[in-house]
């Protein structure tokens, strides 16, 4: 009974042991086991510094001052030579067109041609009247007594007639006239064609000229150098082969059996201590010298003759590959020759074509002038018979009708001649240097007049960039602010200054309107990203960006607190309300109930609410 006891007190005793131990380890390591379970925050002084206000904002890309190419006519676009983007110098190719009249030019001639044909219905409605029988012998003897009717409507006739005769013949030279200006022009033009080929060949030409002249040069010093290495050679064979400057085999051979039996001798006295045995190693050393001095000097003359093989050879190659280049560049040169030969062959015949065409042509043009001056006198003359009879018969009306169908034949010509000055010929090209900033036609379009086939950016001018922001930024703002690119490893070399601040007419009581002058390489139609803000100023209380928050009471941050605990210091979260007064990409100046030494928390493994306790980083 007394064991079962005292078994049953040591195991009470053992029980209260263990227990005693948990609730120490529990109560030292509360502490680490409470903290695993904690936030872990890192923190940052709040401090004082420099902040530079920035406000950030993308717009799009326009031309400052853009210059439209506008259509002078309607034609149809054969292909665009250009893409956006391009640079362009001022004269270079825009556009290809169809090689035909423009509309406009088609319909000026049409008219024209209606216009000539009433011309042409006056004239003879009029020259029918005249020997209409409405003019009596009575009128014309008013008119003339000393003319017979009969007669003066013969001398009339007879001028109508000529006049008749001389149209006839005029036709056929004004018709010829037209096909000698047009071959012409189609000459001209192919001549054209021909010289912008020609440049090429004569670049061709120059570089093969070049390259030949080259390879001569080459060729001669090739030549030269094998000549000087085969006098090397023969000079250095000379020099072996003179026994005079260069022992012979046979004579370092005695040399060397002189010398080994010297050596003998000289080995066998000083192992027999031979009292001559100095004496004879001198000689033997003297032998040594003298064969040694000898082999050197016809080895070096050996090693010359060999040296000098090797250059004449080496030399030989080098003559061998600059013939062959010299024959493929004169290959070349004959080629570009002939190409560019050719070339000029081609013009030379198309200008002495075109010469005996212009020839042709002036032959022609004078017997048009001639007939024309002909027919004038004619018509001239047949005026002056009609005037005498104009005032007795109804032919004044026919007159004034033919004076109309002329004035409008005249009015239609001058409408051709302003369409022909409007030609651009096959191409429409630029009229000032500048950048590609859009193309509003596509290859087979017909385009009309006045119609805005592309628009350029001028050169050396800049463009303009809007974008809005609210009233509160803008009062950090100034004109004449620089403006950063927020991307500015996409562009080289761009300037971006604010040049106005203005209401924006879509929220004119809460936003401003900034517009930004833009000067570089950029294109407009593109996206631009900025930030502009004022100069720096410095502040007391600067948090990184990190450590805001924000709730429907404001912003805020969480600072951290240290209280005292029988196990240690204990960190409670602590809200702080601020307001923010500048910012830049990375930090913040606040205004706040703050002192200045306090830590801020910037990050944190859970969510932290204030007044909850946390864990510092170790960091």
């Amino acid at each position: 009974m007394n064991e079962k006891g005292v078994n049953k007190r040591e195991w009470v005793k053992t029980a209260a042991i263990i227990f005693l131990s948990v609730m120490l380890v529990l109560t030292f390591f509360s502490n680490t086991i409470m903290n695993y379970s904690l936030p872990e925050v890192s923190t940052k002084y709040v401090e004082s510094g420099t902040i530079t206000a920035k406000i950030r904002g993308t717009g799009i890309v326009e031309s400052g001052d853009p210059y439209e190419v506008v259509a002078q006519e309607s034609r149809k676009v054969l292909s665009v030579a250009v893409k956006e983007g391009d640079l362009v110098q001022k004269g270079d190719v825009l556009f290809y067109l169809e090689d035909t009249d423009s509309e406009e030019l088609k319909a000026a001639k049409d008219k024209l041609e209606i216009a000539k044909e009433e011309l042409e219905t006056a004239q003879k409605a009029y020259e029918d009247s005249i020997l209409d029988e409405l003019i009596t012998s009575s009128d014309i003897n008013q008119a003339n007594s000393n003319v017979s009717a009969e007669a003066y409507r013969n001398q009339i006739t007879r001028i109508q007639n000529e006049i008749v005769s001389l149209e006839n013949e005029l036709a056929p030279l004004k018709e010829k006239e037209d096909q000698l200006n047009q071959t012409i022009k189609d000459f001209t033009k192919q001549i054209e064609y021909e010289q912008t080929k020609i440049s090429g060949a004569d670049s061709a030409y120059g570089a093969a000229k070049d390259k030949l002249d080259n390879a001569q040069e080459k060729l001669d010093f090739a030549i030269t150098a094998l000549a000087n290495a085969n006098e090397a050679v023969r000079s250095a064979q000379e020099v072996l082969n003179d026994s005079t400057q260069t022992p012979t085999e046979s004579q370092i051979d005695i040399l060397k059996t002189t010398y080994e039996s010297k050596e003998a001798e000289a080995e066998a006295a000083e192992a027999a201590s031979d009292p001559d045995a100095t004496d004879k190693r001198a000689a033997a050393d003297t032998a040594k010298a003298e064969y040694e001095a000898k082999k050197a000097t016809r080895d070096a003359a050996v090693l010359a003759v060999t040296n000098a093989q090797t250059a004449k050879i080496k030399a030989e190659q080098e003559l061998s590959s600059a013939q062959a280049t010299k024959t493929n560049a004169e290959s070349e040169f004959a080629n570009a020759q002939k190409v560019y030969g050719d070339q000029n062959a081609i013009i030379e015949n198309l200008s002495k074509a075109r010469t005996e065409y212009d020839y042709e042509l002036y032959g022609v043009s004078k017997k048009c002038e001639e007939v024309d001056k002909v027919i004038k006198a004619k018509r001239e003359e047949l005026q002056e018979l009609l005037a005498v009879i104009r005032n007795v018969t109804n032919l004044e009306e026919k007159l004034e009708a033919i004076e109309e169908a002329e004035k409008k034949v005249a009015e239609c010509t001058a409408e051709v001649e302003k369409e022909l000055a409007k030609v651009k010929g096959a191409t429409i090209t630029a009229d000032i240097s500048g950048i590609v900033n859009s193309i509003n036609v596509v290859a087979g379009k017909t385009f009309q007049y006045q119609e805005t086939l592309a628009v350029l950016q001028p050169e050396g001018q800049g463009c303009t960039m809007s974008f809005s922001v609210t009233n509160e930024q803008a009062k950090r703002l100034s004109v004449g602010d620089r403006a950063e690119l927020v991307n500015s490893w996409r562009y080289d070399d761009l300037n971006v200054v604010l040049t106005s601040i203005k209401p924006d007419k879509s929220n004119p009581s809460q936003n401003k309107l900034l517009t930004f002058s833009i000067t570089g390489e950029i294109v407009a139609g593109q996206s631009l990203s900025v930030s502009v803000g004022q100069k720096s100023a410095t502040y007391d209380f600067i948090v990184p960006n990190s450590a805001l928050k924000e709730d429907s009471n404001g912003k805020f941050i969480l600072i951290v607190e240290s209280k005292s605990s029988p196990l240690g210091n204990r960190y409670i979260a602590t809200r702080v309300d601020v307001e923010v007064i500048a910012s830049d990409d990375t930090q913040s100046a606040i205004r706040g109930g703050l002192m200045g030494y306090e830590y801020v928390i910037t990050t944190a493994t859970k969510p932290v609410e204030a007044g909850k306790q946390v864990r510092l980083s170790d960091n």
